[in-house]
């Protein structure tokens, strides 16, 4: 879609008055180290100023021409600190065609690529994204070309007019950034970290090597960049990597946890379910970082005998344990289809014979309603005068004494067929199926080896069955 000739010139003048409001600073054109001798003889003693290039920003939901002006601004203003000393525009552009990248190149990798043919060591990428026309964002990257590590990313949000995104959100970035495009060299390379722990009095490990200081603690003179700190009292543990930057104090808080012991479970066949402690944890080979101390495992799978037992885990070396399950025989899958049977039949004779003992219960409950109202009846029939209502009663008596009949049977089924149910039921508790015995006895093999170590089990515990 073609660029609207009257916003190019709005955008144009825009940029315009944005340079007349800054103060005079060094050309955006920066050529490489070598080039203009007065500024070489006029700096002579001070440190050299690190080359860097600065990618032009991809924008999303904007123009190119606004992602051209925050670019422009945005070197405009990493000159501006002093830090930094950039590659030319011109030779930026000629590495991209010639490399045929056609896209926007704000990837990390891209930045990389285009930084090693300019012979640069930090590249700067990034992209504006314009959410509407007061909310703008710009998310920017310092790449390491040699490491390709991201030394720091940064993104900024703006609330406002693009001219103020320019004048002042820029102006943030820029700031954030160039601290980290520049290579750390002498004094300004250390910093410090604050090391606070909870709880504190942590013994410390700093980069790998153990340092006298213990939690909480100020480390002073630390090279600028990443270091990992590993944070141990008692048993409990925690580790965190971490950035110093040059001149600056770092905070690293850390928590300290239980530490984790490593148990490893293997299994013949493979693909068994392993229980720890009652829980399902998946199937083997598994590896498994749990509690220090003694745990219940159980080793199952389709076809096999389940093997449990229990494995003393230790913090100082990995427990590796290892199963071979025993296949079940014919008279083993016997005994499992009768037992299966039983319990059929021992619960549902014991819930069945309960349920028709209640039945019974109730069905004599009807019984003796039923025969208060006979008696009623024949009381109202006795004391009748007329004829035809002394038949009715008596008729209503006839039928009210076959239904007592019929609740007097249901109450004797229901107590007959309760009571055989549930005296099946004392006959099953006595008639438990006989597991077939194990043809030979089988062990769990328990490794307690260091890690990358080979060797035999060093105990053997016995599997109960």
């Amino acid at each position: 879609m073609p660029f609207p000739s009257s916003l190019g010139r709005t955008l144009a003048a825009l940029v315009a008055f944005v340079a007349l409001l800054a103060p005079a600073t060094p050309s955006l054109r920066a050529q490489p180290a070598g080039a203009g001798a007065g500024a070489a003889g006029a700096g002579k003693g001070a440190p050299a100023k690190e080359l860097i290039a600065v990618l032009d920003f991809d924008i999303v939901g904007g123009s190119k021409a606004e992602a051209s002006a925050v670019t422009d601004r945005l070197r405009e203003e990493m000159l501006k600190t002093g830090q930094v000393t950039l590659v030319d525009r011109s030779q930026i552009e000629a590495v991209l065609n010639e490399q045929a990248l056609q896209q926007a190149c704000t990837s990390s990798e891209c930045a990389v690529q285009v930084g090693r043919i300019l012979g640069v060591r930090r590249m700067v990428a990034g992209k504006v994204t314009k959410i509407s026309d007061t909310l703008w964002q710009i998310s920017a990257q310092v790449v390491d070309v040699e490491t390709t590590e991201t030394l720091r990313a940064e993104t900024v949000t703006h609330e406002g007019r693009f001219l103020d995104l320019l004048l002042s959100g820029v102006s943030e970035l820029a700031g954030k950034l160039a601290g980290a495009a520049v290579i750390p060299s002498g004094p300004a390379a250390r910093g410090r970290a604050a090391v606070l722990t909870e709880p504190s009095g942590a013994e410390l490990i700093l980069d790998g090597q153990p340092i006298p200081e213990k939690s909480d603690a100020l480390l002073d003179q630390l090279p600028a960049g990443s270091h990992s700190i590993v944070a141990t009292r008692g048993n409990l543990t925690a580790t965190q990597n971490f950035t110093v930057n040059p001149g600056s104090l770092t905070r690293v808080e850390l928590k300290l946890v239980p530490k984790q012991a490593s148990l490893h479970v293997n299994s013949t066949p493979l693909n068994a379910t392993v229980r720890l402690d009652g829980r399902d944890i998946g199937r083997t080979p598994l590896v498994l970082d749990v509690r220090p101390g003694e745990h219940r495992l159980e080793v199952s799978r389709e076809g096999y005998l389940t093997a449990t037992g229990s494995v003393a885990v230790t913090l100082d070396t990995p427990t590796t344990v290892s199963v071979t399950l025993e296949e079940k025989d014919l008279a083993m899958h016997d005994y499992d289809r009768q037992r299966t049977l039983w319990n059929f039949n021992r619960w549902t004779s014991l819930y069945g014979g309960g349920l028709m003992v209640v039945l019974g219960y109730l069905e004599a409950r009807k019984v003796a309603e039923s025969n208060a109202r006979q008696d009623t009846l024949q009381a109202q029939a006795q004391a009748a005068n007329n004829v035809q209502t002394r038949q009715s009663l008596v008729n209503q008596i006839a039928l009210e004494r076959d239904l007592g009949q019929a609740y007097s049977n249901a109450s004797k089924v229901g107590y007959i067929t309760g009571a055989a149910m549930l005296g099946l039921y004392a006959w099953l508790q006595t008639h438990e199926p006989e597991r077939p015995p194990v043809a030979r006895d089988s062990t769990i093999r328990v490794s307690v080896l260091p890690f990358g170590a080979a060797g035999a089990p060093a105990l053997a515990l016995q599997w109960s069955w």
